[in-house]
């Protein structure tokens, strides 16, 4: 149904993005997302967790949209960009 074009360079990414990925793919294919504003699910954020350090998840995400995404080097660099401004406005509330 989809086509999940991320097994490209899924080892490179550590299995990091992979659900990132899959969301990437959806809109693709539907074309539009809608946003669930309640709270499904809680989770914590563990010091030391791969994901808990942005610095080094700016390189893995740069690879995803040029490698899975087939971006341009200006466009990888502006989605990184929005990115990380949005895990800053999230995470510094």
């Amino acid at each position: 149904m989809f086509n999940l074009n991320f097994t490209i360079c899924q080892e490179e990414l550590n299995s990091l993005l992979d659900n990132y990925a899959f969301f990437v793919d959806v809109i693709n294919v539907e074309g539009i997302a809608y946003g669930n504003p309640k709270v499904l699910a809680k989770y914590r954020i563990r010091r030391g967790a791969l994901t808990s350090n942005k610095k080094k998840l700016i390189v893995k995400h740069y690879k995803f949209y040029r490698n899975v995404s087939n971006q341009n080097i200006i466009k990888s660099s502006i989605s990184v960009g929005k990115w990380a401004i949005n895990g800053l406005i999230k995470y510094n509330k």
